[in-house]
């Protein structure tokens, strides 16, 4: 199975996280960056950890100086995935902390289209398919959040927004890829972010069906082996 990419762009300028970085869990498909930085011309710093399980899961954490007026900031987290064709729930969250650097004021606004159709433009879309992700998991997350300037630096929560279990996409996709994107307020603003997205198969019912009667058939000898 290939290695899992991360890559993006801060005001236009792209950025790759090298091949070769990820750690590979000796016990598990599990596969981890642990961290890495970049700097960009103009002062604006990124720095991104990630962890992905092909079942599939994606975790990452991801951490941006804005001293641009403001800048843009897009990363994609893509992997392959092992997803039979069969019926499977998805959710997803993402939460943080925004610093206001100089006390004016700090924003966060997501550069995204409203991919999940629910009116919202949200920061981070999740989105699989068969050699090219291209459906969306109905999943999105991060709506845009702003706070006043309180005269002095500060620090402030970005709320966390979660997607409880819901049905996902039908079909036996083999990537994944979510993206998040969004506008800082500049200035030196800072923001911390942390995401996950996920599906979960579920089984069809002959797996219950079969796994019933094997608990019955424990049973069973169970109840004749006492008497």
């Amino acid at each position: 199975m290939a290695e899992p990419s991360i890559s993006g762009r801060v005001d236009g300028m792209p950025f790759t996280v090298p091949p070769g970085l990820f750690i590979a869990d000796r016990h598990s498909p599990v596969s981890i960056l642990e961290m890495w930085e970049t700097n960009f011309p103009g002062g604006d710093q990124i720095t991104i950890s990630a962890e992905f399980d092909p079942d599939p899961i994606v975790n990452y954490s991801i951490a941006v100086t804005d001293f641009g007026d403001p800048s843009n900031f897009s990363f994609s987290f893509g992997q392959s995935i092992i997803l039979p064709g069969i019926p499977n729930l998805v959710d997803a969250q993402v939460g943080g902390a925004l610093n206001d650097a100089t006390g004016n004021g700090v924003s966060i606004t997501p550069m995204l289209s409203d991919s999940d159709g629910d009116l919202i433009a949200e920061l981070q879309v999740s989105t699989v398919g068969f050699g090219t992700p291209s459906v969306n998991m109905g999943v999105d997350v991060g709506p845009a959040q702003s706070f006043p300037g309180a005269g002095s630096p500060g620090i402030t929560t970005y709320s966390t927004v979660v997607e409880l279990p819901q049905p996902g996409p039908n079909g036996a996709f083999d990537v994944m890829d979510t993206t998040v994107s969004f506008t800082l307020s500049g200035g030196g603003d800072f923001a911390a972010l942390t995401g996950f997205a996920q599906i979960v198969p579920i089984p069809e019912p002959s797996t219950f069906v079969l796994a019933a009667c094997g608990i019955i058939g424990i049973l069973a000898i169970r109840r004749w082996s006492r008497d």
